[in-house]
């Protein structure tokens, strides 16, 4: 049985990360089960795909288990997840999804964890491999970068009006397949040279 973690975060003011460990599948059916009856954005719980050793700092993270791409620029629509259905897909909209403008994240559960030490090169390879895999828009690569960063839940707005087909737009899914390893072992990033200070 595959097991991932993750941390939680109960909302956007916390530091204090809860860590948890679950199998994929388990993981997979919390992410994509809406938070319902939420009024505004910041009401929403967060989680990331690190786990840190303390408070959620960049200084405390240890290890990253998923990949994430947090997709807001409306130029591939949501559907893009079934390009990476090679391997395990969870994937949800975001609570600001409209059908004129699609919002959503697809996150990538790891066969083996990257080291926060590492992910400076890791976030390159990840970023390639969305490039070699959807053509087309791209992922918030600030967040990608961010080894700390945190994402709301899957949420439904508390107002929701089924018979309105612009309300009626939350989707998320889960697509079950193999784990997928990320490769950065290319990725070379070229140490600062600095300048030894000359005393008198």
């Amino acid at each position: 049985m595959n097991e991932s973690f993750l941390s939680l975060i109960p909302h956007l003011k916390s530091n204090k990360p809860q860590t948890l460990k679950r199998p994929i599948h388990i993981i997979a059916q919390s992410l994509t089960t809406p938070i319902k009856g939420i009024a505004h954005k910041n009401d929403i719980p967060l989680w990331s795909p690190t786990v840190f050793n303390g408070n959620r700092s960049g200084a405390n993270a240890m290890q990253v288990f998923h990949l994430v791409y947090d997709v807001d620029d409306g130029i591939a629509p949501f559907s893009t997840w079934r390009l990476f259905s090679d391997h395990y897909v969870i994937a949800h909209t975001s609570f600001s999804h409209k059908p004129e403008h699609h919002k959503y994240r697809i996150i990538i559960p790891l066969a083996l964890s990257i080291p926060a030490s590492d992910w400076s090169r890791a976030c390159i390879a990840a970023k390639e491999h969305w490039d070699n895999t959807v053509y087309r828009g791209e992922p918030d690569n600030k967040a990608l970068k961010d080894v700390a960063r945190i994402y709301y839940r899957y949420a439904h707005k508390s107002q929701l009006d089924k018979n309105d087909p612009k309300q009626d737009i939350q989707r998320s899914v889960v697509y079950p397949g193999p784990l997928f390893e990320l490769d950065y072992k290319h990725i070379k990033i070229e140490k600062k040279q600095t300048v030894p200070y000359k005393t008198a």
